[in-house]
């Protein structure tokens, strides 16, 4: 058995290193994307997931509820009812990907960026941009709500 000096010691604990972070990275390759169509959980700005219960017993018809779990965060729809819609609006302006903000008293969706405004359906009040926000679809079960990229069924944008 031959014995080991610094250089071979370096170069194999350097392979070592490098393949166990690379089987790392194809590991986390295998497992399901926010983007991949499959239906995700939302969850608030704090990571906890909403529940249609939690959601409508703090909201009202006309109110936009924020909520993660895709590649973008999203605003959830209250309709009356009141129910969760089966749709959502994404939160990022089709002008130049800012989040925007729900302005209550205007009724409109405002990106700090460069004052594009949208209505209560997404579509463009105001530019500079040109397209609407974008729908993502919206499940709502008895105990939970689940996020979608796929077009909603349902769309406000007609």
């Amino acid at each position: 058995m031959s014995s080991w000096n610094r250089r071979t010691f370096l170069k194999y604990s350097a392979g070592s290193a490098i393949g166990t972070v690379a089987l790392g990275w194809l590991a986390g390759c295998q497992g399901e994307s926010v983007d991949s169509g499959q239906p995700t959980p939302a969850r608030d700005e704090a990571g906890t997931p909403l529940t249609a219960e939690a959601v409508l017993g703090a909201n009202a018809p006309g109110d936009f509820v924020p909520a993660q779990g895709l590649a973008e965060p999203v605003f959830l729809v209250i309709t009356e009812g009141p129910a969760v819609a089966g749709y959502g609006l994404s939160a990022v302006c089709s002008h130049r990907q800012c989040v925007v903000d729900w302005d209550a008293a205007a009724q409109q969706f405002v990106c700090p960026c460069h004052d594009s405004r949208f209505d209560t359906t997404g579509a463009v009040a105001q530019g500079p941009a040109t397209e609407p926000l974008g729908l993502v679809s919206v499940i709502t079960t008895d105990e939970q709500i689940l996020l979608s990229n796929e077009p909603p069924a349902e769309s406000p944008q007609g």
